[in-house]
């Protein structure tokens, strides 16, 4: 089983029909390579790559380990949200530019997933962040 990145919101936003499309698995196994003509594209076109909208707390870090926040960390570092419109920017020129996507139809469909649930988001007037499921 592999990683999958999903959008988590600041607020309860109604995204379930969008998330229909959105696996988040190809998305993944790009965002983390650096190699990747996606993220190359990203480097040559001087844009943020996808995995730079990943964000977690200390808190969410230290429970995927299983292990308490220790007393000299806040808890709440390492949060942050960020405007869906950044996101929707970077995958356009993704979309646009990077024709090895039109070869990788689970990284197209997780692209194109992503694009509709941030749509939403920015319809909702909230933030957003990736997180990873391992």
């Amino acid at each position: 089983m592999g990683s999958a990145l999903y959008p988590v919101f600041d607020m309860a936003i109604p995204i379930a029909d969008a998330l229909h499309s959105f696996d988040g698995a190809a998305l993944a196994r790009t965002a983390y390579d650096d190699d990747s003509p996606t993220n190359m594209l990203c480097a040559r076109l001087g844009i943020r790559k996808i995995a730079e909208f990943y964000s977690e707390s200390n808190q969410e870090a230290f429970e995927k380990i299983g292990e308490e926040v220790p007393a000299d960390l806040n808890p709440d570092d390492g949060l942050e949200w960020f405007e869906p419109q950044e996101a929707l920017d970077v995958i356009s020129k993704i979309l646009e530019a990077d024709h090895s996507v039109e070869h990788n139809e689970p990284l197209k469909q997780d692209l194109r997933g992503l694009w509709a649930v941030l749509e939403i988001a920015t319809l909702n007037k909230c933030l957003f962040r990736l997180r990873i499921d391992v």
